[in-house]
């Protein structure tokens, strides 16, 4: 299997978890060589709607209502399942010892541990809080707050651990001058937090909700945020955006994965026939 030594690597780590109905399967070696290439091993998991990795190298599968977290052998941990609550639509392991479930129809938020314990978890009602629109979380690991988007109010809340709001934006269509602003991802990294949004760009935020600037690129699938570069997925293509210079630099991979879902150490890991695969990637400085 392959070892994943993350937290060696904290800084330049990035964790998502990407909707797609795909099989996850674990790797079965470690890749070695400086071109890229790639492994992979059957499941015995079908369906699944998304996947994710931790900072330790914990694999979770989701499928519906149901987690299944593994080890980085690929052994299975635990499980969680609460069929009451239906599907769990987005699954935020940013913090491994507090994993973010997020049912976005009952607009419930759960939180758990790393056992994914059903019996030592939180739940949080949206509505409860007075926000009837939550389309996106995201974890903080500066502070362990929780983003919010709120659809209903278009403005970024972050709320500390007794759900006050620590920060909140304005309306963002009404300050960016911009409509529909739906976001397909959220992921706070290195004092940022990036919305990727199909229609609109990248809409980049400081750590008060403050809006800093957009990234004009549109159709982006997966971004990963170095220090000073952004890589994006485009079309299948890696690309990457230089936070400082402003542009694009002069590199474009097209990989044979259907769905590239993460970055990890100078390797990209995507999926190809319904299997995970890791392949070598030159970072940039």
């Amino acid at each position: 299997m392959i070892p994943l030594y993350w937290m060696k690597y904290w800084t330049n780590i990035y964790i998502f978890a990407l909707l797609s109905n795909v099989v996850f399967s674990s790797c079965s070696s470690t890749i070695k060589s400086s071109q890229p290439s790639s492994e992979n091993t059957k499941s015995n998991t079908s369906g699944l709607i998304h996947h994710a990795v931790d900072l330790q190298g914990s694999l979770y599968q989701v499928k519906n209502e149901t987690i299944y977290k593994y080890d980085n052998q690929g052994n299975l941990l635990f499980t969680y399942s609460d069929k009451s609550l239906g599907n769990i639509n987005t699954l935020d392991v940013s913090n491994p010892l507090r994993p973010l479930l997020f049912y976005k129809d009952l607009q419930l938020l759960v939180i758990t541990d790393n056992t994914l314990s059903v019996h030592n978890r939180q739940t949080i009602s949206f509505d409860d809080l007075g926000f009837y629109q939550v389309q996106m979380v995201a974890s903080s690991r500066m502070d362990n707050g929780i983003w919010l988007y709120d659809q209903g109010t278009f403005q970024l809340k972050k709320m500390t651990q007794n759900w006050e709001i620590m920060y909140q934006s304005g309306n963002l269509e009404q300050l960016l001058g911009k409509k529909a602003i739906s976001p397909q991802t959220m992921i706070e990294s290195n004092g940022f937090l990036y919305l990727v949004c199909k229609n609109n760009g990248i809409l980049i935020f400081d750590m008060y909700g403050a809006y800093f600037k957009t990234i004009p690129l549109l159709d982006v699938s997966f971004i990963f945020p170095a220090e000073h570069v952004l890589y994006v997925v485009q079309d299948n293509q890696i690309g990457a955006y230089h936070l400082k210079a402003h542009e694009m630099l002069s590199i474009e991979i097209t990989v044979s994965l259907s769905t590239i879902f993460g970055f990890f150490d100078q390797h990209f890991y995507g999926l190809k026939d319904g299997k995970v695969e890791r392949s070598t990637f030159k970072f940039l400085d």
